[in-house]
């Protein structure tokens, strides 16, 4: 019975890997998404509005400022910030959840009897769905970017030349 409590740990901390690396490959075209259409923008409305009304640019300019305010306004709307911001602390709680998984199956499992171990897993198990639950959607495009990642091994920890963790 116990190896199928550590096959669970490790299910969820699987589980956990993927999906916080899909919630972070989101989150940072979420991020890409409010550089371009809300930061850039607005300096170049302040910018273009400043140089129109002292002179320096002719009043034809005024198109430039009026195109980067309504990207500003609709971005505004859309709020990619907010949607980076979901999607990062999302990513950051499953990250967390899948060391736990990790530490309980490799570490504290051998310091627990059967009772508590199950226990644990089915609290490890509780979080995971408590986070699920919350997160926001993500898409296939996003969780494929995040499995080819994770199949290059980038978050497996670096070993020397005798195969022990540096």
């Amino acid at each position: 019975m116990r190896q199928k409590y550590i096959n669970e740990c490790k299910i969820i901390k699987q589980n956990c890997e993927y999906t916080a690396e899909t919630h972070h490959i989101i989150a940072i075209k979420y991020k890409k998404m409010h550089l371009f259409f809300q930061i850039i923008p607005a300096i170049i409305t302040v910018i273009t509005g400043s140089l129109v009304v002292t002179e320096v640019f002719p009043i034809e300019t005024l198109w430039l400022t009026i195109i980067s305010s309504v990207i500003v306004s609709v971005s505004s709307i859309l709020n990619p910030r907010d949607i980076y911001q979901n999607h990062l602390k999302i990513g950051k709680s499953l990250i967390l959840l899948k060391h736990d998984a990790r530490f309980l199956y490799d570490v504290k499992s051998s310091s627990l009897n059967d009772k508590d171990f199950q226990n644990e897993v089915q609290n490890l198990h509780n979080q995971y769905n408590i986070i699920i639950e919350t997160a926001p959607l993500t898409d296939d495009v996003s969780f494929e970017k995040a499995r080819v990642k994770i199949k290059n091994n980038i978050h497996e920890p670096d070993k020397d030349s005798l195969g022990e963790i540096k």
